[in-house]
């Protein structure tokens, strides 16, 4: 872990059941990119769900390695790669401090026709009291 908080890491919010979230994970994988898995129904972790209104899955942020501040979060599918190129535009656009990510070439980007991913319906997060 490194001590300057310029490492970043993505955090996944997901079921099982859902599909996209299983994609989203294995894309992460596949490009090496660190990240961590919530299952976003499971009891124990009710209180991170809700402090991050978690609905749609899946849930992704950005989030700095150290502090955990969130730098980018999306409800809903985005190609791994898109979101940290759209990240990359946020902080150039706020002379942010530089994001280490390692891997990644320009030609390994792509970018969605829209930006906008749906999280889905039927894999919602179901909270404490929902059956």
């Amino acid at each position: 872990m490194s001590n300057d908080d310029s490492s970043i890491i993505i955090r996944i919010f997901s079921s099982n059941e859902c599909r996209r979230c299983k994609m989203f994970k294995e894309e992460c994988k596949k490009f090496s990119l660190p990240h961590i898995v919530i299952d976003a129904n499971a009891d124990e972790n009710q209180d991170i769900c809700d402090k991050y209104e978690v609905s749609a899955l899946p849930h992704i942020q950005i989030i700095r390695e150290v502090s955990g501040l969130v730098l980018l979060e999306y409800a809903g599918y985005i190609h791994p790669i898109s979101m940290l190129s759209t990240l990359k535009k946020k902080l150039k656009s706020r002379a942010s401090k530089k994001v280490k990510v390692e891997g990644i070439s320009e030609s390994d980007i792509i970018v969605d026709r829209d930006g906008v991913g749906n999280g889905c319906s039927s894999c919602g997060r179901k909270k404490k009291n929902e059956s």
